[in-house]
């Protein structure tokens, strides 16, 4: 397993970073008017265990008042079922790894195809758009804080979750419920029918903006060109005064349910200390740093984002302001920079027994270049260890824009995409991760390949009544463990009960 070096942190570090185990408790707090189930339990005790480290940081102030992030992470979960998913993915991983009655056997596994470089979190959310250096828009996954090396199932059967939440969250009709009973069988069926046309020498899936992909896709593309050439995000975290573009700080979307969505505030001196040294150190990390002038990554200015993503939605987020490629305004560079944490372990894995990253954020960085089409996605992607942190950096571009399952469900209120759209979608998804994970290296540094083509060969129909199964039993149990989430909140209290010894230097 990785560590970052620990060092007596500044107090900047020690505002935000409390990490010793010793003087952490779980305690009951509040009325518990019966005994929780076990499942119920174990979810508690999972969701600690996740968190406990951030819930040990003191609240953020921002304007004037201070917010408990971790716990408005927790209510943001309890809210939205797949807000519950996006968040959990601790507990699916437990569940995978566990013998257990939640967990659905398999017999697609192999020793070879046991470490495969894994998303860890592939879901709907997770796939979005790229404007690469040679031009062209592309589609990928764009999450890789969990990525490790680990069967290939799990991403399979996390991404084939993800859509059946998605089709449980838009509000589907009884009359398209069994489009949401295909969503296995799409997946699954896309994921081995481009392994096995990758193994017969067919070429990579890489899909392009040509008219043939999904609707799904297609709105993805226009919107990102949209805005990305507009430049959107320079428009809403930043603004000109005179002669010079300045930080935004305040709301740039609404709170909801007393939960912050996208709010930016000013940073004070350490913290600019801090970004001042990851800016230095970080273009050393990029693919091609001989492709950037001199003065390129110029300082300008800096802000903190809250509000981001939901399993990171407490993770320290700033957005560095750049010169760019001129002098101009208009050709500045937004920056983010966001902290990193170990991934969930997982019982019986060892993650990485030849120490192959120095720390997670040359991890994350590492398995999206190697996930992804190429390294030209984003040629900003770097990272910096400032022990006992890191971080990963990309560019901050509108170029880049995820597919929502808000506004999926908001075209699908007004009849304009249906449930057929979602599967077509989620077919481009299981082709993707197929590409993803043959093409990408394993553990003992040989492609995934041929590990995952010699477990699945001449079993599709096999392969695919497998993961019926599973999402079968698993999405009702997800579903379950979700309320569950608000039954414990109401019990225990907004930080579950957990409550830690005072922290003294």
């Amino acid at each position: 397993m990785m560590y970052s070096c620990f060092f007596y942190p500044p107090a900047f570090l020690r505002r935000r970073l409390c990490c010793l185990l010793l003087f952490a408790s779980i305690t009951s707090t509040g009325c518990s008017g019966s005994t929780p189930s076990p499942r119920e339990a174990y979810i508690r005790q999972l969701l600690i265990e996740d968190n406990w480290m951030l819930l040990r940081r003191p609240s953020e102030p921002i304007e004037g008042q201070h917010r408990k992030l971790t716990e408005e992470k927790l209510r943001l979960m309890a809210q939205d079922l797949y807000a519950y998913f996006r968040g959990s993915v601790i507990i699916y991983l437990r569940d995978q790894t566990m013998l257990s009655g939640d967990t659905t056997p398999t017999a697609f596994g192999s020793a070879e195809s046991g470490y495969i470089s894994a998303v860890i979190d592939p879901h709907p959310e997770n796939i979005g758009t790229y404007y690469a250096t040679d031009g062209t828009l592309r589609i990928d996954f764009n999450d890789f804080d969990a990525s490790m090396y680990a069967p290939f199932l799990f991403d399979v059967r996390r991404l084939i979750l993800g859509y059946w939440i998605a089709a449980q969250s838009i509000g589907i009709t009884e009359r398209e419920k069994a489009a949401q009973d295909q969503i296995a069988s799409s997946i699954a069926g896309a994921y081995f029918d481009e392994i096995m046309r990758l193994k017969a020498g067919g070429p990579p899936y890489k899909p392009r903006r040509d008219g043939t992909q999904s609707t799904v896709v297609e709105d993805l593309w226009n919107r990102a060109k949209r805005d990305g050439d507009a430049n959107e995000d320079l428009l809403e975290y930043t603004r000109i005064e005179g002669n010079q573009r300045v930080m935004f700080h305040g709301t740039v979307e609404a709170d909801s349910n007393g939960i912050i969505q996208d709010r930016t505030g000013p940073i004070d001196a350490e913290e600019q200390r801090l970004l001042r040294e990851v800016l230095r150190t970080y273009p050393l990390t990029l693919s091609e740093p001989k492709r950037f002038s001199e003065g390129f990554f110029t300082w300008k200015a800096a802000s903190q984002r809250f509000g981001a993503g939901v399993s990171s939605y407490p993770r320290l987020r700033y957005y560095i302001l750049v010169e760019g490629p001129s002098k101009a305004l208009e050709d500045d560079i937004l920056l983010e920079v966001k902290e990193i944490a170990e991934p969930p372990a997982l019982p019986g894995f060892v993650l990485f027994p030849k120490q192959t990253f120095r720390d997670n954020a040359e991890r994350v960085v590492w398995m999206q270049k190697h996930l992804q089409e190429d390294t030209q996605n984003d040629p900003y992607l770097g990272f910096v260890a400032l022990s006992p942190m890191v971080f990963r950096i990309r560019q901050r571009t509108k170029y880049q824009k995820n597919f929502s399952v808000a506004r999926f469900r908001e075209k699908y209120s007004e009849k304009k995409w249906s449930t057929e759209d979602l599967l077509a979608f989620s077919i481009e998804a299981g082709r993707l991760l197929a590409r993803s994970h043959a093409l990408a290296p394993t553990l003992q540094g040989e492609k995934g390949l041929s590990s995952i083509a010699s477990t699945l060969e001449n079993k599709r129909d096999a392969f695919v009544q497998e993961q019926r199964a599973f999402i079968n039993a698993y999405g009702p149990r997800t579903y379950n463990d979700f309320l569950s989430l608000r039954n414990m909140l109401d019990t225990y209290g907004p930080s579950l009960g957990y409550r830690a010894a005072p922290w003294r230097f």
